[in-house]
């Protein structure tokens, strides 16, 4: 299972849309952990074995960290599942799947 470690304003909320996004296509769960960046939840000793910059967010895929927003986000776009949703958009109106897609920005991350 995927879990996202995100705070707010740090860039975790695309992340979190794609794994809805999967989720809905798939029903597969993913995992959470919120993190108190004002309390600087991000220098844990914890946190900080996943990533010893203490950047957030934080995408644990197989066990193995991702955290830089933009290898998050190709990584879950290259993901079956995603594909999965984005062909289920294809059956809505192509303004609304624009928007959709627009609003999860993954597609600017898809590999070629």
């Amino acid at each position: 299972m995927m879990k996202l470690y995100y705070g707010p304003g740090a860039c975790s909320f695309v992340p979190h849309v794609g794994l809805e996004a999967i989720k809905a296509a798939t029903g597969e769960d993913f995992g959470t952990q919120a993190l108190r960046l004002h309390k600087g939840e991000q220098h844990a000793p914890e946190y900080l074995a996943l990533n010893p910059l203490g950047l957030v967010p934080v995408l644990v895929v197989d066990g193995k960290p991702l955290s830089q927003i933009v290898a998050i986000c190709d990584d879950l776009a290259s993901l079956p599942a995603y594909r999965t949703y984005i062909e289920r958009l294809a059956a809505v109106p192509p303004v609304a799947a624009a928007i959709a897609r627009e609003g999860i920005k993954l597609d600017t991350y898809q590999r070629k």
